[in-house]
């Protein structure tokens, strides 16, 4: 996100949206693993359910959240702006690591 929020160019911008789509292109099985690893196999239909009701409300709001963004600020400050929060979220998911029970 941060090349493409920082491109001077569109050949950059291209190589930015290659890299975030091959990042993004992994998200949903390593994000659903936990949660079929969490819970019981008998709950597996309903953990992936709740999961994929969180995952789609986020989908819904991004989309008309950036177009704020972009409307207000630039495009480029949609892309600067979902780094930082990308970054952000590194904090819980570092401390949730932490705290993972060992194997």
């Amino acid at each position: 996100m941060l090349i493409l929020g920082l491109a001077p160019g569109e050949h950059t911008a291209m190589a930015g949206a290659i890299v975030a789509g091959c990042g993004m292109s992994m998200t949903y099985p390593l994000l659903a693993l936990p949660v079929v690893r969490a819970v019981p196999a008998t709950q597996i239909a309903s953990g992936i359910g709740l999961f994929d009701a969180a995952y789609d409300v986020a989908t819904l709001i991004t989309p008309p959240l950036a177009g704020l963004i972009a409307a207000t600020v630039g495009y480029s400050a949609v892309f600067q702006v979902f780094a930082a929060v990308s970054l952000l979220a590194m904090i819980p998911a570092a401390a949730a690591w932490r705290r993972r029970p060992a194997i």
